[in-house]
């Protein structure tokens, strides 16, 4: 009995030291329950002042606490960012001819099918409306069109390789010969010296050159080849219009491979860039140019394969 007291008397701490450290071990564990819980969704305190629930306090339970789940916040910015493209510069390569070119829209609507009702700029460096020869100064009109170069003594668009000619689409062939005066005469040049073929331009889809059927089986379901001489690599078929509406002979009426039509039928001729030529006369040599204009031929109507 004595022994036991001296033990204790010894040790007066021993008592409080283990109900502290039981003390702080109870506060460890429910620290991490709580933690625990809050992190799984199981615990959240209500935002605001909790109704008293004993007689004479209220009445009722308390309002069940709200879980907000905001992941979809931190992974939006994935969504939102997109890899840059090959047109980070608004700038396009003309798979056609290797330029660079520019296109800018100035003008939309919203409309009620596919069709896009717009008003855009291009921009094709070194190209000749670069120099100030354009609709918008240095930049040309966004718009669909047929286009191709003529000699200023021929300026039109001809069928037949003749200049009196109007059937465009139904005998399309290449332009009838011109003359330049080199050497000191006037000397006779093909097409080759002077032209670079028809071609036509859609917003979006750029330029595709126009080629005559040639054996070609492939046309929409309404026609036979014959309705279609004319097409591009592309699959777009283009059929004939008996006449334009401001000038003499056939106009195109093009189809896409998705139905749309494009009626082609309004002609503008405007100044184009000389092209240079050689040439020998009597044994001189001597060089000169060809005068040369550019024929655009407009689309007046456009409708989807639904006849919108």
């Amino acid at each position: 009995m004595n022994t036991q007291l001296s033990s204790t008397a010894s040790r007066p701490n021993a008592g409080f030291n283990t109900s502290v450290r039981f003390a702080l071990g109870a506060c460890i564990v429910a620290s991490s329950l709580a933690v625990s819980a809050q992190s799984a969704g199981l615990f959240k305190a209500p935002a605001g002042p909790v109704a008293n629930s004993l007689p004479g306090g209220g009445g009722g339970d308390p309002a069940p606490p709200k879980t907000y789940f905001e992941q979809g916040i931190l992974i939006r910015s994935g969504e939102v960012i997109e890899a840059l493209g090959p047109n980070l510069m608004g700038d396009t390569i003309n798979e056609f001819s290797g330029s660079v070119e520019f296109t800018h829209t100035d003008v939309t609507l919203p409309g009620n099918n596919a069709l896009a009702v717009a008003v855009g700029r291009q921009r094709a460096l070194g190209a000749p409306q670069t120099n100030g020869g354009g609709l918008f100064g240095d930049w040309d009109l966004d718009i669909p069109h047929l286009r191709t170069v003529a000699a200023q003594a021929q300026p039109n668009w001809y069928g037949g390789n003749t200049a009196t000619n109007f059937y465009r689409c139904s005998q399309v062939q290449y332009p009838p010969w011109t003359t330049a005066y080199v050497a000191g005469t006037s000397l006779s040049y093909s097409s080759n010296a002077f032209w670079d073929g028809y071609h036509m331009y859609i917003p979006g889809a750029g330029d595709q050159t126009l080629l005559s059927r040639s054996g070609n089986p492939i046309f929409p379901s309404d026609g036979t080849a014959a309705t279609y001489p004319v097409l591009t690599k592309n699959h777009w078929q283009l059929s004939c219009l008996p006449s334009l509406d401001n000038g003499l002979g056939e106009g195109f009426l093009a189809r896409s491979p998705d139905g749309t039509s494009y009626r082609f039928d309004h002609m503008a001729v405007r100044a184009w860039s000389q092209a240079k030529v050689a040439g020998i006369n009597r044994g001189i040599a001597g060089t000169g140019a060809i005068q040369r204009t550019e024929v655009w031929i407009l689309p007046t109507l456009v409708t989807d394969r639904f006849g919108n």
